[in-house]
This record gives structure tokens, sequence and C-alpha cells, in this order.
């Protein structure tokens, strides 16, 4: 069957590559304090218009038979996407502010699993790119750093929640490019940006 532009462009990992980087854009803003944690409500509801992003492009590359990239964009965009606007912003509710601790706390445990469960898509990610298995790392990491910050109550802007901000940012920039390099290399039927 010969290929057509239009089954080429129906690739949806870039687009679910370019969801992500905006939500760990908004991430990164939020965990280094460069938008006031007021502003969490508003981070929700992008996180979840994403997460719909999200899942449509994990069910395209399921359906198309890239299951282990389905998997990955499933896994990893759901838990960036809904985990982190729902989780914050509902320890952010009318509740007392020791519960609101309590909850940030039990938010970091959440965020302890997530970054475990990011190191642990290495080992799949390796076989998709090498470039893939780096971001899983970054992923893995920030998840790791931002529960510790979070179950020891550190607050956004501050030491390792800070640093786990910046590799959201990282990542961020690297989804920016994968979802190009894949979207171009796809188009051109050839290798034009090394993923």
């Amino acid at each position: 069957m010969p290929n057509t532009n239009s089954s080429k462009l129906a690739m949806a990992a870039p687009a679910a590559l370019y969801i992500t980087a905006a939500i760990t854009f908004a991430i990164f803003a939020i965990l280094t304090r460069q938008i006031e944690g007021t502003a969490l409500p508003v981070l929700r509801e992008w996180t979840t218009a994403a997460a719909v992003g999200i899942l449509i492009a994990a069910v395209i590359e399921i359906i198309r038979g890239n299951s282990v990239l389905g998997i990955l964009i499933l896994v990893s965009g759901t838990m960036l996407t809904l985990g982190t606007g729902w989780a914050f912003e509902v320890t952010r509710a009318n509740i007392p502010p020791d519960l609101w601790e309590i909850g940030h706390q039990l938010t970091g445990y959440v965020w302890l699993a997530i970054g475990i469960v990011m190191l642990l898509m290495c080992i799949v990610a390796i076989k998709v790119s090498k470039t893939l298995f780096f971001s899983q790392i970054l992923l893995g990491v920030a998840g790791i750093l931002l529960a510790i910050g979070l179950i020891q109550r550190i607050g956004f802007g501050d030491g390792i929640v800070n640093i786990a901000g910046w590799l959201m940012l990282i990542y961020g920039v690297y989804a920016l490019y994968a979802g190009t390099s894949l979207l171009v290399n796809e188009v051109y039927g050839r290798k034009v940006l090394p993923m």
C-alpha cells in the first residue's frame, strides 16, 4: 500500500510532545515561582485540556501498531498533565492550612511514584531512542526531587523543588525539539533532524 501524506501526518507522537512541552513550561513556572501558586486553578484547566489531547495521541499510536510509544505517551502524558494540575489544585482548595500542607505531602508521595515509573520506563525508552531515554531520566529525577521537596514541605521556588522545575523546563525544550524532529523526518521521509 502506498504511503500517502495523510497517513504520514496521522502520526500522533509530535502532537503529544508539543502538548507535554507546553505543560512542562507551565509546571516550571509554578515550581520555580516565576508565577505564584495562586495560578494553580488555571494550570488545572490547561492540564485537563492537555490530557484529552495526550489520550487521543496515545490511542492513535496504539491503533497504528506503535504500542510502545503509545503507552509511553499515555503514562508520561497523563501523569504530567492530569496528575500535576489536579493534585496541586486540590491541595489548594478551601481547607485549613495544616490540611493543605498534608495534601502537598500526599502529592509528594504520588510524585515519588511518578518519578519511579518514569525511571522504570527508561528500560523501554532506550529501545525507541537514546534521546527519549535521556528525557525519561530527566522526568524521573525531576519527579523524585519534587516528591522529596513536597514531602519535606519545601515551598515552590526553593531548594530541590526549584531544581525539579528547571529539569521540567529542560524536558520541555527537549520535547519541542523531539516533536519537531519526528514531524520533519516523517514528512521528508528521511533523517533531516537527528533524534
